[in-house]
Parts: structure tokens; C-alpha cells; sequence
């Protein structure tokens, strides 16, 4: 169950901390001469079933160092309520899964759905399947309703990943109000306002129009919305040099540049997740607040990210030097 102290939840930590991969041995994995051989690091790196040495199972040993990880913060977390926005993003993992395989007519949907989120994913699944959307927090009943309207129109799928991220930004925006750590504040402000700068140039780029782009825009960042507006309503090169002005100048710049000569969004990704690793070691050392949990838990997230990246291009034939380009910095 959750503890009420920082420092015992912070020593836990630090001793975890140990263990987290260096982006040095995940370029190990990357570089491996063999899946297999990757695998065999992998089980040496702690990862769960990796011991088998079948490539096609590293999904399963990732999921199983997550489960892992969720169990562990809840039970040392000394503020779970903030410790939940950070697990919010499965909830609507699993209701975009659901809402999917619906509409898809695929089935199956169980199947794909994760644990550790903030609402049990099988409760979830009845309460969708029976239209109950007063189970959900209200920026979820809200965009359930929304969907369920439109989809009595026209089924478009894509409108569920649209209304549920605008969901999920809202209801972080509400939460957030009630806590006082300012790392928390920081960290879902750059989120999302990398999360609406990469959404403004992917509809630029379809040449989609304004009112799309308003409804695709997340609340909650620190550019406004007007700076944003004015922006979509330049070519693509001049909004690119407005964006590069930003107060994540320093961080955006190159992102945008090799947006400019690849039309890929690789590195602006990489951008986001540098900026937002680099402000967990700005705040990691303070043992009186809830962030060295929180940090890890990011640091863990990411970890994996780049376990899986370095395992897909190991299957696929994709060079070491090519992913040490585009991995993201570790928390280690």
C-alpha cells in the first residue's frame, strides 16, 4: 500500500535507481550481432522471460518490467493521487483499445488492454460495452458521449484518438490543480506543448484546416493557443521559424531543422523526451517531495521506450548508428 513518508519512499528509490540502463547498454542491444544475442542482454539487464532468447517475445519481457514498475511505485508512492496522472495515460490506452476493436468490428479488445492504470481495465470494458459513461471522470463521459453522438452519424475512428487526448489533457489540467509540485506542473506543460507543436505541423502538412486544428490543439501547455493560431496561419517555413523562437528554442531547433530536410519527425520526438528526462535530473535529488518517484518512474518509462526501439531495429536489420541517432538520454 502506499507509504505517507518521502524518505523512505526516495531511499527505495535510490537503490532502484542502480539499475536503470545506461543509453550506452541499450546501444549495446542495438548493436548486438544477433536478436538472439540481444535477448541474452536483455535477461542480463534484469528483464522478465528474456532468459528464453526468442526475439519475438521481448514485448512480453517489456510489459513485464512495466508491471513490475507500476507495483513497485504504488506501493512505496507517498502521494498517490499525484502519482495517478502519470498512470493516466493507460486508462486511456485501454479506452482507446476498446472503442477501436468496437468500431472495427476485430473483437478481441481484452486482449490488448494493460494494468496499472487508475481504473481496472476489465470494470472498464463492462462499463463501455453497457454505455455506463457515469463510471468515468467527466472529460471521459464527456468524449464517450461525443463519440457515441457523432458515431450515430458516420463512424470515423480516427475522431476517437482526437476526442480522448483532449480528454486526457483536460482532466490532467483539472487534477493539476489541486497539487503543489512544481515539477509536476513543468513536466505536463513541456509535454503537451511538444505534443501540440509536432500536431500543428502533421495538419500543416495535410493542409487541414483551422477548425481541425482547433480541436486537435491539447489545453494545458505554456505556449497559448493564440501564439499557435498565429503560427498555423503561416506557410510551413515561416511557422517553422516561429516555432524555432519558442522558449524551447534551444531544444526545438534541431528537431525542426531535420523536419526541414526529412520531413521525419524523429528527432523532434527525441526533442521532447531529452527536455523532459533532463528536467527529472533537475528535480531527482529533492528527498522531500514526491518527484525522485516520479522521476524513476519516467526514467523507467523511457528505459523501455528505447528497449523496444533498439529491439525493433534489431529484428528489422536497422544499423546501431541509425537508432543512436534518434535514442533518446536515459535517467541512469
Amino acid at each position: 500500500m502506499p507509504q505517507p513518508s518521502y524518505p523512505f519512499a526516495n531511499i527505495r528509490i535510490k537503490v532502484r535507481e542502480k539499475s536503470l540502463l545506461s543509453r550506452e547498454k541499450i546501444l549495446r542491444l542495438a548493436g548486438a550481432a544477433t536478436a538472439q544475442e540481444a535477448m541474452s542482454l536483455l535477461a542480463d539487464y534484469g528483464y522478465p522471460g528474456a532468459e528464453d532468447t526468442k526475439p519475438s517475445s521481448f514485448e512480453k519481457c517489456i510489459s513485464a518490467e512495466l508491471r513490475n514498475v507500476y507495483s513497485f511505485i504504488w506501493e512505496i508512492t507517498p502521494e498517490p493521487e499525484v502519482t495517478n496522472l502519470f498512470f493516466l495515460q493507460l486508462d486511456y490506452h485501454n479506452l482507446k483499445a476498446i472503442l477501436k476493436s468496437d468500431a472495427l468490428g476485430v473483437g478481441a479488445a481484452q486482449n490488448m488492454l494493460v494494468n496499472n492504470g487508475t481504473i481496472d481495465p476489465t470494470a472498464m470494458f463492462e462499463a463501455v460495452k453497457e454505455k455506463r459513461y457515469d463510471f468515468f471522470p467527466p472529460e471521459m463521459e464527456a468524449a464517450l458521449t461525443e463519440i457515441d453522438r457523432r458515431f450515430a452519424v458516420k463512424v470515423d475512428v480516427s475522431l476517437i484518438g482526437l476526442l480522448l487526448d483532449g480528454a486526457y489533457a483536460r482532466q490532467i489540467e483539472r487534477e493539476l490543480k489541486d497539487v503543489k509540485e512544481e515539477f509536476v506542473h513543468r513536466y505536463f506543460r513541456a509535454l503537451f506543448d511538444f505534443i501540440n507543436v509536432s500536431a500543428l505541423i502533421r495538419l500543416k502538412r495535410l493542409d487541414a484546416g483551422r477548425e481541425l486544428m482547433e480541436r486537435t490543439l491539447l489545453p494545458g501547455g505554456g505556449l497559448s493557443f493564440d501564439y499557435l493560431r498565429e503560427a498555423y496561419e503561416l506557410s510551413m517555413e515561416e511557422m517553422l521559424n516561429l516555432l524555432e523562437k519558442s522558449v524551447y528554442q534551444k531544444e526545438m531547433t534541431p528537431g525542426l531543422e531535420h523536419f526541414r530536410q526529412t520531413g521525419s519527425f524523429a528527432v523532434l520526438i527525441k526533442a521532447r523526451n531529452d527536455y523532459l528526462i533532463r528536467l527529472c535530473l533537475t528535480y531527482r535529488k529533492d528527498m522531500f517531495s514526491i518527484a525522485p518517484v516520479l522521476c524513476y518512474l519516467v526514467g523507467k518509462m523511457r528505459e523501455t521506450q528505447a528497449v523496444r526501439m533498439a529491439m525493433l531495429a534489431k529484428l528489422n536489420n536497422i544499423s546501431g548508428r541509425e537508432i543512436a541517432e534518434i535514442l533518446p538520454e536515459t535517467i541512469e
